[in-house]
């Protein structure tokens, strides 16, 4: 299957607002009293309306999975082929980011002999996708957004098993194998209760039913796609009026809306190219910039708030924790990411290549 431009550009959408959620919510965890009075955000809800980008992130997983299915539904592929792939996705990344975060941990354990609670071992087995308890009682591995991931895991291999079975629909089949493990997660406590029982699940099925439709010859999809996508705003607007608390219903739904509105301009507007660089990178951006704004917006905040009205501080650090996480983002994709993941898949990196074509149009000019 080709690849869709408006969804690579929908990454660096979800991505960005992502971080947008982050930088506001650390940046006014500084200044909560002034934040309040100031009345920069309107509300709580306003807060939470960038973590979407979550949401985003797990209906286009969703979707892509059915949308690549095909050689693996004819067996062309493995199903090993594509838990490789994923796994080789999605893992190197963390796992580099992994022991970076781990770094200054394991320095505190080194001067003081205590072993901080990251470095206990059922944590430390987190950069292998292994689910484990914050000090809160959350699922949270030591890269905190790797939570996550967690889930990214779960699906694959929840549809790894739907591509095993090969008979009746591969739609049908992955509703079943989540539900199963969605009603199975009420009869204990554990933390494969808390992973499996998460309503979230269900919006990777949101992206996959997309997925479903758009590989469908039916001539009458598109009419469907716009009903779906009116059924999504009715049905999130509905759980807000209602005062519902379902993280599906109040951002998957929208979610679902924003991935049909972009999947429909495929083919319909250019997108810049710095857009795309955002899609690209935004694997990058996500898992780095919580560690960005650790580093950076806490000790501005700090300086800042000797100098400048508490209001002003918010938005400044806002700001700069955004552009920074940016910056750090796309770096660590163009040096990291994506020479390591071309490397363990047998192809050449983005970098590399950009390079190759460089060095061709030097020698073309040299050569004349």
């Amino acid at each position: 299957m080709r690849e869709l431009v408006s969804l690579q550009a929908l990454r660096g959408v979800a991505a960005a607002a992502v971080v947008v959620h982050h930088a506001i919510l650390i940046s006014i965890h500084r200044y909560p009293d002034d934040a309040k009075s100031a009345q920069i955000i309107p509300s709580q809800w306003a807060i939470e309306l960038g973590s979407i980008g979550v949401d985003i992130f797990f209906i286009l997983s969703g979707f892509l999975m059915v949308w690549i299915s095909e050689p693996y539904l004819k067996q062309k592929k493995t199903v090993t082929h594509f838990f490789r792939q994923r796994v080789l996705r999605i893992w190197p990344m963390y796992a580099i980011v992994t022991i970076v975060t781990l770094i200054p941990i394991s320095l505190v354990y080194i001067q003081t002999g205590v072993r901080p609670f990251d470095l206990q071992l059922y944590r430390v087995m987190g950069i292998l996708f292994w689910p484990s308890f914050s000090e809160y009682g959350h699922l949270q591995p030591i890269v905190v957004v790797g939570w996550t991931l967690i889930y990214e895991i779960v699906f694959y291999a929840c549809f790894a098993i739907a591509l095993l079975i090969r008979k009746g629909s591969l739609l049908l089949n992955l509703s079943l194998i989540i539900a199963f493990l969605y009603i199975t997660s009420s009869f204990g406590s554990s933390v494969w209760s808390e992973l499996f029982g998460n309503d979230l699940l269900f919006e990777f099925l949101i992206g996959a039913s997309i997925g479903a439709l758009a590989c469908s010859s039916n001539p009458a999809r598109h009419r469907v796609i716009t009903l779906m996508a009116f059924a999504m705003v009715l049905g999130s607007f509905a759980a807000h009026l209602t005062g519902s608390e379902n993280r599906v219903l109040l951002f998957g739904l929208p979610a679902g809306a924003i991935f049909l509105a972009f999947l429909t301009l495929e083919n319909k507007i250019f997108w810049p190219q710095w857009i795309k660089v955002l899609g690209d990178a935004s694997y990058s951006i996500y898992l780095t910039h919580m560690i960005v704004m650790y580093l950076v917006t806490v000790p501005v905040a700090l300086w800042l708030s000797i100098y400048m009205p508490s209001s002003w501080s918010i938005i400044l650090v806002s700001a700069i924790s955004f552009l920074l996480s940016i910056i750090v983002g796309v770096s660590a994709y163009f040096l990291m990411e994506d020479p390591v993941t071309k490397f363990l898949k047998g192809g050449r990196s983005k970098l590399a290549i950009t390079n190759i074509r460089r060095s061709a149009k030097m020698s073309k000019k040299s050569s004349v």
